[in-house]
């Protein structure tokens, strides 16, 4: 028992591990890489784009990873140290074994693992064509299903861990155990399944990843410049020949962002200094629903260049998931400098020149 985890343990002898993990009194790393492992199996696809980002920039890709993880992770943290709270103030009448709430933490966390190891399971069972509720496919199974098929899932997935709970709060909560409780190994062959669960799911998420990968695809060093908007707000319209040999800098961006309201002065002086140099600003705001606010924002920046408002399509097609972005564009319509969330207006600056100055 010594070499197998506690979190496997736990599913042969769940009171006895209780108490150990409860004495262990560390369970924040655990929970962190439990829910780690299931963002790995639900969205595959958006680490693969947030990864991919690593080849042009390593701190805009760890950003964005770490990102998207806080937002995955954090309803499921907050849940988990609320249940604990509750555990804890439990423990303090005097019927119970008093535990602090980082014991709580502790088993909880753990307990999750057989929610892992159901998830697991049903991704691997839905590549052999097991239906959902049973089965579990990234980005599907919560989407087009009633409301009783999605409560069916979530309490067939979580019952495990939830029975785990119970018994070790059971153990924790009970003051002097009737006779004393011997611990027994874990079998070798439960460890395997679970190490054989988790590995062939992990390996599968990469296939799907492998098979997927071109639909998150970010834009990239040497990309061809895509999709472009074709009529602002003014009345203007945009077409291909008007960006032919021209440097171009494709800035999104929203009204509720603040770095994006902070920018805007400066990328107003910047489209100043340079549009009679071969520059084209392609301002594309991303508000179709919000167009009164736009327009009263753009009056308000006295903005003098056209302002596009996407309907989605621009920004699905560059795949733009911060804002602001920015994307500047040579003379010759490749990708060549790519800034998410805040970005420094002297970089901007050098950039533009840089492209001018090797045009000429």
């Amino acid at each position: 028992m010594a070499l197998t985890p506690l979190y496997i343990h736990q599913l042969h002898q769940p009171k006895n591990a209780a108490r150990q993990i409860a004495a262990r009194n560390q369970g924040f790393g655990t929970l962190l890489l439990f829910l780690a492992v299931e963002w790995c199996l639900s969205m595959p696809l958006d680490i693969a784009s947030d990864a991919m980002r690593f080849t042009y920039s390593l701190p805009q890709g760890l950003v964005l990873l770490w990102n998207h993880y806080f937002r995955f992770a954090f309803n499921s943290v907050v849940m988990i140290y609320l249940l604990a709270a509750g555990l804890h103030y439990l423990s303090r009448q005097s019927r119970f074994e008093r535990h602090d709430i980082g014991s709580f933490v502790a088993l909880l966390a753990y307990s999750y693992f057989a929610f892992i190891l159901m998830l697991c399971a049903g991704f691997i069972l839905g590549k052999f064509g097991l239906p959902y509720p049973l089965s579990f496919t990234p980005y599907v199974s919560l989407q087009h299903h009633s409301s009783l098929t999605q409560a069916v899932h979530l309490i067939l997935y979580f019952a495990p861990s939830a029975a785990l709970v119970i018994i070790g709060t059971h153990s924790l909560l009970t003051n002097a155990p009737e006779k004393p409780f011997t611990p027994q190994p874990t079998p070798a062959p439960l460890t395997l399944l679970c190490v054989t669960i988790l590995s062939i799911a992990l390996f599968m998420s990469g296939q799907y990843i492998k098979d997927n990968w071109q639909k998150v695809r970010p834009p990239m060093p040497d990309d061809a410049l895509g999709v472009i908007p074709q009529k602002a707000l003014d009345g203007s319209v945009l077409t291909r020949q008007d960006l032919t040999g021209k440097i171009v800098m494709l800035d999104f961006w929203a009204t509720w962002c603040p770095p994006c309201v902070a920018a805007m002065p400066h990328i107003k002086k910047l489209n100043q200094d340079f549009r009679e140099q071969d520059f084209v600003l392609v301002s594309i705001n991303t508000e179709p629903d919000n167009i009164a606010e736009v327009k009263e924002f753009i009056q308000a920046q006295a903005l003098d260049f056209p302002v596009f408002v996407d309907n989605g399509q621009v920004q699905t097609h560059y795949r733009i998931e911060t804002f602001p972005t920015v994307l500047i564009y040579d003379h010759k319509g490749m990708l060549q400098y790519i800034h998410t969330g805040n970005t420094s207006m002297h970089n901007l600056k050098q950039e533009i020149e840089t492209l001018i100055g090797a045009k000429h």
